[in-house]
Protein backbone atom coordinates (compact mmCIF):
# COMPACT_ATOMS: atom_id res chain seq x y z
CA UNK A 1 0.00 0.00 0.00
CA UNK A 2 1.43 3.76 -0.94
CA UNK A 3 2.01 6.25 2.05
CA UNK A 4 -0.04 8.87 2.18
CA UNK A 5 1.80 12.11 1.67
CA UNK A 6 0.51 14.70 4.31
CA UNK A 7 1.70 17.70 4.85
CA UNK A 8 2.54 19.43 8.22
CA UNK A 9 1.31 22.61 9.31
CA UNK A 10 -0.11 24.61 12.28
CA UNK A 11 -4.03 23.12 11.25
CA UNK A 12 -3.19 20.23 13.53
CA UNK A 13 -7.15 19.00 12.92
CA UNK A 14 -6.56 18.39 9.49
CA UNK A 15 -3.23 16.68 9.77
CA UNK A 16 -4.88 14.05 12.38
CA UNK A 17 -7.73 13.86 10.22
CA UNK A 18 -5.41 12.56 7.16
CA UNK A 19 -3.53 10.49 9.47
CA UNK A 20 -6.74 8.37 10.58
CA UNK A 21 -7.78 8.47 7.12
CA UNK A 22 -4.52 6.59 6.59
CA UNK A 23 -4.81 4.22 9.41
CA UNK A 24 -8.23 3.33 7.58
CA UNK A 25 -6.80 1.98 5.07
CA UNK A 26 -4.65 -0.86 7.48
CA UNK A 27 -6.63 -3.99 7.17
CA UNK A 28 -4.56 -5.06 9.96
CA UNK A 29 -6.26 -2.09 12.59
CA UNK A 30 -10.22 -2.73 14.30
CA UNK A 31 -11.23 0.00 16.65
CA UNK A 32 -13.25 -1.71 19.40
CA UNK A 33 -14.87 -0.21 23.08
CA UNK A 34 -13.27 3.56 22.43
CA UNK A 35 -9.86 1.85 21.59
CA UNK A 36 -7.38 1.45 18.58
CA UNK A 37 -6.76 -2.40 18.61
CA UNK A 38 -5.33 -5.09 16.55
CA UNK A 39 -5.20 -8.90 16.68
CA UNK A 40 -1.93 -10.62 17.72
CA UNK A 41 -1.20 -14.39 17.80
CA UNK A 42 0.20 -16.23 21.85
CA UNK A 43 0.65 -19.17 22.80
CA UNK A 44 -2.16 -21.07 24.16
CA UNK A 45 -1.94 -25.05 25.44
CA UNK A 46 0.72 -25.57 23.00
CA UNK A 47 -1.10 -24.07 20.07
CA UNK A 48 -0.89 -20.07 18.82
CA UNK A 49 -3.97 -18.49 19.15
CA UNK A 50 -5.45 -15.03 18.57
CA UNK A 51 -6.40 -12.13 20.91
CA UNK A 52 -7.08 -8.89 20.69
CA UNK A 53 -4.66 -6.38 22.18
CA UNK A 54 -4.75 -2.65 22.61
CA UNK A 55 -3.01 -0.85 20.48
CA UNK A 56 0.60 0.45 22.03
CA UNK A 57 1.15 4.25 21.07
CA UNK A 58 4.57 3.08 20.24
CA UNK A 59 3.15 0.64 17.67
CA UNK A 60 0.48 3.29 16.72
CA UNK A 61 3.48 5.57 15.81
CA UNK A 62 5.08 2.76 14.10
CA UNK A 63 1.82 2.31 12.26
CA UNK A 64 1.55 6.05 11.38
CA UNK A 65 5.41 6.07 10.00
CA UNK A 66 4.74 3.19 7.60
CA UNK A 67 1.47 4.42 6.34
CA UNK A 68 1.98 8.28 6.34
CA UNK A 69 5.03 10.31 4.66
CA UNK A 70 4.89 13.10 7.11
CA UNK A 71 6.75 16.22 5.03
CA UNK A 72 7.50 19.99 6.95
CA UNK A 73 7.21 22.79 4.68
CA UNK A 74 10.27 23.05 2.72
CA UNK A 75 11.97 19.81 4.18
CA UNK A 76 12.07 16.21 3.62
CA UNK A 77 10.44 13.43 5.00
CA UNK A 78 10.38 13.29 8.86
CA UNK A 79 8.99 11.20 11.80
CA UNK A 80 5.14 11.55 12.76
CA UNK A 81 4.77 14.45 15.10
CA UNK A 82 4.22 13.47 18.66
CA UNK A 83 1.58 15.77 18.84
CA UNK A 84 0.19 13.85 16.53
CA UNK A 85 0.47 10.41 17.57
CA UNK A 86 -0.81 11.84 20.84
CA UNK A 87 -4.12 13.51 19.35
CA UNK A 88 -5.08 10.31 17.19
CA UNK A 89 -4.58 7.80 19.97
CA UNK A 90 -6.88 9.99 22.27
CA UNK A 91 -9.61 9.83 19.61
CA UNK A 92 -12.81 7.61 20.69
CA UNK A 93 -13.68 7.44 17.15
CA UNK A 94 -11.38 6.80 14.09
CA UNK A 95 -13.56 7.08 11.03
CA UNK A 96 -13.36 4.70 8.20
CA UNK A 97 -11.09 2.55 10.89
CA UNK A 98 -12.94 -1.14 10.87
CA UNK A 99 -15.44 -1.78 14.10
CA UNK A 100 -14.76 -5.10 16.16
CA UNK A 101 -17.17 -6.78 17.97
CA UNK A 102 -15.45 -10.21 18.48
CA UNK A 103 -13.03 -12.22 16.94
CA UNK A 104 -13.85 -15.95 16.65
CA UNK A 105 -11.62 -18.86 15.21
CA UNK A 106 -14.50 -21.49 13.93
CA UNK A 107 -17.64 -20.92 12.09
CA UNK A 108 -20.35 -19.66 13.72
CA UNK A 109 -24.33 -18.98 13.59
CA UNK A 110 -25.17 -15.24 12.98
CA UNK A 111 -28.73 -13.45 14.38
CA UNK A 112 -29.58 -14.00 10.77
CA UNK A 113 -29.77 -17.80 11.22
CA UNK A 114 -27.24 -18.20 8.75
CA UNK A 115 -23.68 -19.72 9.23
CA UNK A 116 -20.52 -17.53 8.85
CA UNK A 117 -18.39 -20.12 7.20
CA UNK A 118 -15.91 -17.44 5.10
CA UNK A 119 -12.73 -16.52 6.98
CA UNK A 120 -11.89 -12.59 6.85
CA UNK A 121 -13.92 -9.35 8.56
CA UNK A 122 -18.04 -9.76 8.12
CA UNK A 123 -19.08 -6.15 8.16
CA UNK A 124 -22.87 -6.95 9.28
CA UNK A 125 -22.02 -8.63 12.23
CA UNK A 126 -18.47 -6.83 13.21
CA UNK A 127 -16.81 -10.26 13.62
CA UNK A 128 -13.66 -11.47 12.45
CA UNK A 129 -13.23 -15.07 11.29
CA UNK A 130 -9.58 -16.24 11.43
CA UNK A 131 -10.31 -20.40 11.54
CA UNK A 132 -7.68 -22.25 13.73
CA UNK A 133 -8.25 -25.24 10.99
CA UNK A 134 -10.48 -26.35 8.17
CA UNK A 135 -13.94 -27.03 8.60
CA UNK A 136 -16.86 -28.97 7.06
CA UNK A 137 -19.46 -26.96 4.85
CA UNK A 138 -22.41 -27.13 6.87
CA UNK A 139 -26.02 -28.05 4.87
CA UNK A 140 -28.18 -24.91 4.66
CA UNK A 141 -31.16 -27.46 5.84
CA UNK A 142 -30.40 -30.36 7.58
CA UNK A 143 -32.38 -33.29 7.56
CA UNK A 144 -33.97 -35.00 10.72
CA UNK A 145 -31.65 -37.63 9.74
CA UNK A 146 -28.34 -35.43 9.43
CA UNK A 147 -29.69 -33.89 12.83
CA UNK A 148 -30.06 -37.04 14.42
CA UNK A 149 -26.77 -38.64 13.36
CA UNK A 150 -25.21 -34.72 14.63
CA UNK A 151 -26.40 -35.16 18.00
CA UNK A 152 -25.68 -38.97 18.48
CA UNK A 153 -22.13 -37.94 17.11
CA UNK A 154 -21.59 -34.77 19.63
CA UNK A 155 -23.21 -36.88 22.58
CA UNK A 156 -20.78 -39.96 21.76
CA UNK A 157 -18.05 -38.04 23.09
CA UNK A 158 -19.65 -37.90 26.59
CA UNK A 159 -20.84 -41.65 26.69
CA UNK A 160 -18.59 -42.16 29.78
CA UNK A 161 -19.29 -39.62 32.00
CA UNK A 162 -21.64 -40.09 35.01
CA UNK A 163 -24.27 -37.49 34.10
CA UNK A 164 -26.91 -37.51 37.57
CA UNK A 165 -29.89 -37.04 35.17
CA UNK A 166 -30.19 -37.40 30.99
CA UNK A 167 -31.15 -33.08 31.68
CA UNK A 168 -27.96 -32.67 33.34
CA UNK A 169 -26.05 -34.17 29.64
CA UNK A 170 -28.43 -31.84 27.86
CA UNK A 171 -27.26 -29.00 29.62
CA UNK A 172 -24.07 -29.78 28.59
CA UNK A 173 -24.41 -30.10 24.99
CA UNK A 174 -26.26 -26.69 25.33
CA UNK A 175 -23.15 -25.39 26.69
CA UNK A 176 -20.83 -26.63 23.57
CA UNK A 177 -23.53 -25.36 21.40
CA UNK A 178 -23.35 -21.89 23.07
CA UNK A 179 -19.72 -21.76 21.73
CA UNK A 180 -20.55 -21.72 17.99
CA UNK A 181 -24.57 -19.37 19.25
CA UNK A 182 -23.30 -17.02 20.87
CA UNK A 183 -23.10 -14.52 18.50
CA UNK A 184 -26.47 -14.88 17.13
CA UNK A 185 -28.92 -13.90 19.49
CA UNK A 186 -28.85 -10.91 21.59
CA UNK A 187 -29.13 -10.96 24.88
CA UNK A 188 -27.13 -13.31 28.23
CA UNK A 189 -25.65 -16.37 28.49
CA UNK A 190 -25.89 -18.63 31.77
CA UNK A 191 -23.28 -19.74 33.82
CA UNK A 192 -22.59 -23.13 33.17
CA UNK A 193 -21.52 -25.24 36.70
CA UNK A 194 -20.66 -28.90 36.01
CA UNK A 195 -20.64 -30.19 39.53
CA UNK A 196 -19.61 -33.69 40.52
CA UNK A 197 -20.04 -35.62 44.21
CA UNK A 198 -16.34 -36.67 44.44
CA UNK A 199 -13.25 -35.30 42.54
CA UNK A 200 -11.93 -36.93 39.56
CA UNK A 201 -15.26 -37.45 38.03
CA UNK A 202 -14.27 -35.60 35.02
CA UNK A 203 -15.96 -32.31 35.77
CA UNK A 204 -12.73 -30.48 33.77
CA UNK A 205 -12.56 -32.95 30.73
CA UNK A 206 -16.05 -31.86 30.37
CA UNK A 207 -15.56 -28.67 30.09
CA UNK A 208 -12.06 -28.78 27.95
CA UNK A 209 -14.18 -31.14 25.14
CA UNK A 210 -16.64 -28.51 24.75
CA UNK A 211 -13.49 -25.79 24.55
CA UNK A 212 -11.70 -28.47 22.40
CA UNK A 213 -14.59 -28.55 19.84
CA UNK A 214 -14.77 -24.89 19.38
CA UNK A 215 -11.24 -23.88 19.89
CA UNK A 216 -8.68 -26.82 19.19
CA UNK A 217 -7.59 -26.21 22.60
CA UNK A 218 -8.34 -26.79 26.47
CA UNK A 219 -10.63 -24.28 28.24
CA UNK A 220 -8.24 -21.30 29.80
CA UNK A 221 -8.32 -21.31 33.80
CA UNK A 222 -8.71 -19.07 35.91
CA UNK A 223 -9.38 -19.33 39.76
CA UNK A 224 -11.99 -18.70 42.96
CA UNK A 225 -11.36 -15.26 43.22
CA UNK A 226 -11.38 -14.04 47.10
CA UNK A 227 -13.38 -10.81 46.96
CA UNK A 228 -15.48 -8.54 44.34
CA UNK A 229 -12.62 -6.10 43.96
CA UNK A 230 -11.14 -8.95 42.49
CA UNK A 231 -13.55 -9.94 40.56
CA UNK A 232 -14.68 -6.96 38.68
CA UNK A 233 -10.64 -6.67 37.53
CA UNK A 234 -10.72 -9.72 36.21
CA UNK A 235 -13.92 -9.69 34.37
CA UNK A 236 -12.68 -6.38 33.20
CA UNK A 237 -9.30 -8.18 31.29
CA UNK A 238 -11.84 -10.45 30.04
CA UNK A 239 -13.97 -8.47 28.04
CA UNK A 240 -11.35 -6.02 27.10
CA UNK A 241 -9.38 -9.64 25.63
CA UNK A 242 -12.59 -10.55 23.66
CA UNK A 243 -11.84 -13.83 25.47
CA UNK A 244 -14.83 -16.03 23.86
CA UNK A 245 -14.50 -18.87 27.23
CA UNK A 246 -13.36 -18.86 30.58
CA UNK A 247 -13.37 -21.64 32.79
CA UNK A 248 -13.08 -21.16 36.91
CA UNK A 249 -11.77 -24.45 37.85
CA UNK A 250 -11.71 -26.08 41.34
CA UNK A 251 -14.84 -23.94 42.71
CA UNK A 252 -14.26 -24.67 46.70
CA UNK A 253 -15.91 -21.89 48.57
CA UNK A 254 -19.51 -20.67 48.49
CA UNK A 255 -19.37 -19.07 45.06
CA UNK A 256 -20.94 -15.71 44.16
CA UNK A 257 -20.84 -12.43 44.12
CA UNK A 258 -22.86 -9.06 42.89
CA UNK A 259 -20.27 -8.41 40.35
CA UNK A 260 -20.19 -12.12 38.64
CA UNK A 261 -24.00 -12.15 38.91
CA UNK A 262 -24.12 -8.61 37.00
CA UNK A 263 -21.21 -10.01 34.09
CA UNK A 264 -23.79 -13.02 33.56
CA UNK A 265 -26.82 -10.79 32.58
CA UNK A 266 -24.50 -8.06 30.84
CA UNK A 267 -23.71 -7.83 27.36
CA UNK A 268 -21.43 -4.41 28.54
CA UNK A 269 -19.25 -4.25 30.92
CA UNK A 270 -18.23 -0.87 32.11
CA UNK A 271 -15.05 0.13 34.39
CA UNK A 272 -12.56 2.55 35.03
CA UNK A 273 -8.88 1.31 33.56
CA UNK A 274 -5.93 1.47 35.97
CA UNK A 275 -4.76 5.47 35.19
CA UNK A 276 -7.51 6.65 33.42
CA UNK A 277 -10.44 8.84 34.76
CA UNK A 278 -13.39 8.13 32.39
CA UNK A 279 -15.36 4.49 32.48
CA UNK A 280 -14.74 2.63 29.55
CA UNK A 281 -17.10 0.22 28.12
CA UNK A 282 -16.08 -2.94 26.55
CA UNK A 283 -18.72 -6.17 25.19
CA UNK A 284 -18.73 -8.76 26.92
CA UNK A 285 -19.51 -11.90 24.93
CA UNK A 286 -17.82 -14.65 27.13
CA UNK A 287 -19.19 -18.12 27.71
CA UNK A 288 -18.44 -18.73 31.40
CA UNK A 289 -17.56 -21.92 33.08
CA UNK A 290 -17.16 -23.82 36.22
CA UNK A 291 -16.37 -26.84 38.14
CA UNK A 292 -15.98 -28.05 41.62
CA UNK A 293 -17.60 -30.79 44.26
CA UNK A 294 -21.04 -30.61 45.50
CA UNK A 295 -21.11 -26.33 44.99
CA UNK A 296 -22.60 -23.83 47.57
CA UNK A 297 -23.98 -20.29 46.41
CA UNK A 298 -22.99 -17.78 48.59
CA UNK A 299 -26.26 -16.55 50.56
CA UNK A 300 -26.79 -13.41 49.25
CA UNK A 301 -25.71 -13.32 45.53
CA UNK A 302 -28.11 -14.67 42.77
CA UNK A 303 -25.88 -16.58 40.63
CA UNK A 304 -27.88 -19.70 41.38
CA UNK A 305 -30.33 -18.14 39.38
CA UNK A 306 -28.04 -17.51 36.51
CA UNK A 307 -26.45 -21.06 36.22
CA UNK A 308 -27.18 -24.04 34.20
CA UNK A 309 -26.52 -27.19 36.60
CA UNK A 310 -24.57 -29.80 34.83
CA UNK A 311 -24.37 -32.38 37.62
CA UNK A 312 -21.99 -35.44 37.34
CA UNK A 313 -22.64 -38.16 40.13
CA UNK A 314 -19.69 -40.98 40.13
CA UNK A 315 -20.75 -44.30 42.10
CA UNK A 316 -17.07 -44.82 42.22
CA UNK A 317 -14.90 -44.13 45.15
CA UNK A 318 -12.31 -42.74 43.43
CA UNK A 319 -13.42 -42.99 39.42
CA UNK A 320 -9.82 -41.43 38.01
CA UNK A 321 -9.10 -44.95 38.44
CA UNK A 322 -11.50 -46.51 35.72
CA UNK A 323 -9.80 -48.18 32.68
CA UNK A 324 -13.22 -48.65 30.60
CA UNK A 325 -13.51 -45.88 28.37
CA UNK A 326 -14.94 -45.96 25.39
CA UNK A 327 -12.51 -43.48 23.95
CA UNK A 328 -9.30 -44.06 26.51
CA UNK A 329 -8.00 -40.80 24.70
CA UNK A 330 -10.43 -38.36 24.73
CA UNK A 331 -8.69 -35.40 23.39
CA UNK A 332 -6.99 -36.78 20.72
CA UNK A 333 -10.36 -38.35 19.92
CA UNK A 334 -11.95 -35.07 19.86
CA UNK A 335 -9.01 -32.90 17.99
CA UNK A 336 -8.88 -35.67 15.24
CA UNK A 337 -12.40 -35.54 14.54
CA UNK A 338 -13.08 -31.53 15.27
CA UNK A 339 -14.00 -30.61 12.01
CA UNK A 340 -17.01 -33.13 11.69
CA UNK A 341 -18.16 -32.34 15.12
CA UNK A 342 -18.23 -28.30 14.43
CA UNK A 343 -20.44 -29.24 11.70
CA UNK A 344 -22.36 -31.62 14.22
CA UNK A 345 -23.06 -28.35 16.54
CA UNK A 346 -23.47 -26.15 13.89
CA UNK A 347 -25.62 -28.59 12.04
CA UNK A 348 -27.97 -28.65 15.28
CA UNK A 349 -28.14 -24.60 15.30
CA UNK A 350 -29.20 -24.27 11.61
CA UNK A 351 -31.93 -26.66 11.87
CA UNK A 352 -33.53 -24.92 14.51
CA UNK A 353 -33.25 -21.40 12.82
CA UNK A 354 -34.75 -23.42 9.82
CA UNK A 355 -37.69 -24.76 11.83
CA UNK A 356 -38.14 -21.40 13.25
CA UNK A 357 -38.82 -19.66 9.88
CA UNK A 358 -41.06 -22.50 9.15
CA UNK A 359 -42.83 -22.02 12.09
CA UNK A 360 -41.84 -25.35 13.54
CA UNK A 361 -39.73 -24.74 16.45
CA UNK A 362 -40.60 -26.11 19.80
CA UNK A 363 -42.59 -23.73 21.97
CA UNK A 364 -40.63 -23.34 25.46
CA UNK A 365 -41.26 -22.05 29.02
CA UNK A 366 -39.47 -18.73 29.82
CA UNK A 367 -35.94 -18.52 31.59
CA UNK A 368 -35.97 -14.57 32.59
CA UNK A 369 -32.73 -12.52 31.81
CA UNK A 370 -31.71 -15.40 28.89
CA UNK A 371 -35.09 -15.17 26.17
CA UNK A 372 -32.27 -14.80 23.09
CA UNK A 373 -30.18 -17.72 24.53
CA UNK A 374 -33.51 -19.77 25.12
CA UNK A 375 -34.77 -19.53 21.83
CA UNK A 376 -31.17 -20.51 19.99
CA UNK A 377 -29.94 -22.74 22.01
CA UNK A 378 -32.64 -24.11 24.36
CA UNK A 379 -34.58 -24.60 21.21
CA UNK A 380 -31.90 -26.47 19.57
CA UNK A 381 -31.59 -29.12 22.32
CA UNK A 382 -35.45 -29.66 22.32
CA UNK A 383 -35.44 -30.07 18.88
CA UNK A 384 -32.87 -32.37 18.56
CA UNK A 385 -35.53 -34.79 20.77
CA UNK A 386 -33.31 -34.01 23.95
CA UNK A 387 -34.80 -32.93 27.60
CA UNK A 388 -35.10 -29.35 28.14
CA UNK A 389 -31.63 -28.35 29.90
CA UNK A 390 -34.06 -25.39 31.90
CA UNK A 391 -34.98 -28.54 34.03
CA UNK A 392 -31.78 -28.92 35.27
CA UNK A 393 -31.33 -24.96 36.24
CA UNK A 394 -35.26 -25.50 38.24
CA UNK A 395 -33.57 -28.25 40.36
CA UNK A 396 -30.84 -26.20 41.27
CA UNK A 397 -32.70 -23.12 42.08
CA UNK A 398 -34.83 -24.99 44.15
CA UNK A 399 -31.79 -26.75 45.93
CA UNK A 400 -29.85 -23.64 46.23
CA UNK A 401 -33.13 -21.60 47.93
CA UNK A 402 -33.12 -24.63 50.15
CA UNK A 403 -29.68 -24.23 51.31
CA UNK A 404 -29.82 -20.45 51.70
CA UNK A 405 -32.87 -20.80 54.16
CA UNK A 406 -30.97 -23.55 55.71
CA UNK A 407 -27.92 -21.39 56.48
CA UNK A 408 -30.08 -18.74 57.93
CA UNK A 409 -31.45 -20.95 60.21
CA UNK A 410 -27.95 -22.31 61.19
CA UNK A 411 -26.89 -19.19 61.99
CA UNK A 412 -30.05 -17.49 63.72
CA UNK A 413 -30.44 -20.84 65.24
CA UNK A 414 -27.44 -21.04 67.27
CA UNK A 415 -27.24 -17.54 68.29
CA UNK A 416 -30.59 -18.07 69.73
CA UNK A 417 -29.81 -21.35 71.41
CA UNK A 418 -26.65 -19.69 72.98
CA UNK A 419 -28.65 -16.93 73.89
CA UNK A 420 -31.04 -19.01 76.11
CA UNK A 421 -28.97 -21.01 77.19
CA UNK A 422 -27.32 -17.82 78.65
CA UNK A 423 -23.95 -19.01 76.76
CA UNK A 424 -22.61 -15.15 75.55
CA UNK A 425 -19.50 -16.72 74.49
CA UNK A 426 -21.14 -19.41 71.90
CA UNK A 427 -20.61 -23.24 72.32
CA UNK A 428 -18.59 -26.25 71.10
CA UNK A 429 -20.59 -28.66 69.01
CA UNK A 430 -20.52 -30.98 72.03
CA UNK A 431 -22.03 -28.86 74.15
CA UNK A 432 -24.57 -28.09 71.45
CA UNK A 433 -25.71 -31.54 70.66
CA UNK A 434 -25.99 -32.01 74.17
CA UNK A 435 -28.94 -28.76 74.73
CA UNK A 436 -30.39 -30.18 71.38
CA UNK A 437 -31.11 -33.50 72.67
CA UNK A 438 -32.35 -32.29 75.91
CA UNK A 439 -34.86 -30.65 73.88
CA UNK A 440 -35.91 -33.74 72.03
CA UNK A 441 -36.66 -35.45 75.54
CA UNK A 442 -38.26 -32.87 76.48
CA UNK A 443 -40.82 -33.21 74.29
CA UNK A 444 -40.76 -36.68 74.28
CA UNK A 445 -41.77 -36.87 77.90
CA UNK A 446 -44.54 -34.16 77.40
CA UNK A 447 -42.56 -31.23 79.38
CA UNK A 448 -42.35 -29.35 76.44
CA UNK A 449 -45.33 -29.36 73.40
CA UNK A 450 -42.45 -27.69 70.94
CA UNK A 451 -38.98 -27.52 70.64
CA UNK A 452 -36.93 -24.50 71.88
CA UNK A 453 -34.26 -24.24 69.31
CA UNK A 454 -36.64 -25.67 66.29
CA UNK A 455 -34.78 -23.19 63.87
CA UNK A 456 -31.67 -25.18 64.44
CA UNK A 457 -33.15 -28.38 64.47
CA UNK A 458 -34.35 -27.72 61.51
CA UNK A 459 -31.06 -26.77 60.02
CA UNK A 460 -29.45 -29.79 61.36
CA UNK A 461 -31.57 -32.16 59.49
CA UNK A 462 -31.26 -30.27 55.79
CA UNK A 463 -26.89 -29.44 56.32
CA UNK A 464 -25.63 -32.24 58.48
CA UNK A 465 -25.36 -36.21 58.28
CA UNK A 466 -27.87 -37.62 60.47
CA UNK A 467 -27.80 -41.06 59.17
CA UNK A 468 -31.75 -41.28 59.70
CA UNK A 469 -31.22 -39.95 63.63
CA UNK A 470 -32.39 -36.92 64.72
CA UNK A 471 -29.49 -35.49 65.15
CA UNK A 472 -25.71 -35.55 63.49
CA UNK A 473 -22.89 -36.83 65.56
CA UNK A 474 -19.98 -34.53 66.75
CA UNK A 475 -17.93 -34.86 63.89
CA UNK A 476 -20.77 -34.36 61.30
CA UNK A 477 -22.21 -30.90 62.89
CA UNK A 478 -18.06 -29.71 63.35
CA UNK A 479 -17.90 -30.19 59.24
CA UNK A 480 -20.97 -28.39 58.79
CA UNK A 481 -19.65 -25.54 61.42
CA UNK A 482 -16.50 -25.61 59.44
CA UNK A 483 -18.89 -25.28 56.11
CA UNK A 484 -20.43 -22.43 56.98
CA UNK A 485 -17.82 -20.52 58.51
CA UNK A 486 -17.71 -16.89 58.11
CA UNK A 487 -20.44 -16.75 56.02
CA UNK A 488 -22.62 -13.76 56.75
CA UNK A 489 -26.56 -14.13 56.54
CA UNK A 490 -29.08 -11.29 57.67
CA UNK A 491 -26.03 -9.92 59.17
CA UNK A 492 -24.99 -12.55 61.27
CA UNK A 493 -21.94 -15.10 60.96
CA UNK A 494 -20.82 -18.29 62.48
CA UNK A 495 -17.22 -17.88 63.96
CA UNK A 496 -14.76 -20.11 66.00
CA UNK A 497 -12.95 -18.77 69.03
CA UNK A 498 -10.53 -21.37 68.90
CA UNK A 499 -10.35 -24.71 71.48
CA UNK A 500 -11.73 -24.61 74.87
CA UNK A 501 -9.03 -25.25 77.37
CA UNK A 502 -11.60 -26.76 79.84
CA UNK A 503 -15.29 -28.90 79.91
CA UNK A 504 -13.45 -31.43 77.41
CA UNK A 505 -11.94 -29.10 75.04
CA UNK A 506 -13.36 -28.68 71.87
CA UNK A 507 -14.02 -25.75 69.34
CA UNK A 508 -16.26 -23.28 70.54
CA UNK A 509 -18.48 -21.63 68.37
CA UNK A 510 -20.07 -18.55 68.30
CA UNK A 511 -23.20 -15.77 65.86
CA UNK A 512 -21.84 -12.98 65.71
CA UNK A 513 -23.08 -9.37 64.08
CA UNK A 514 -20.76 -8.62 61.44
Amino acid sequence: MDALDILIGADEKRVNDEAVLALSKCSELFQRAGELVRVVEHLDDGRLSPRIETLPDASLREKLAELVTFRAKGSAHVHPPDWCVRAVAARSNWKGVRRLQSLVEYPVLLKSGQVLQNPGYDPESFLLYQPSGSFLPVATSPTDEELQKARDRVLDLVVDFPFAQPVHKAAWLAGALTMFARPGYDGSTPFFCIDGNVRGSGKSLLCDVAAMIATGRRAPRTTQVSDEAEERKRITAVARAGDSLILIDNIAKPFGNGSFDSALTSTTWKERLLGQSEIQSFPLLTVWWGTGNNIQFRAGADTARRTLHIRLLSPEQNPESRTDFKHPNLIAHVLSNRPQLVADCLTMLRAHAVACKAGTAPKLKSWGSFEGWSHVVRGAIVLAGLPDPLEAHEELARLADTTANAHADLVLGWLDMCEQQKAPDGCTAREALEWLKEDLQAREENMIKELRFTRLHDALGELSRCNGRPLPDVNALGCTLRAYRDRTVEGYRLESGGKRSVKGGGQQWKATKR
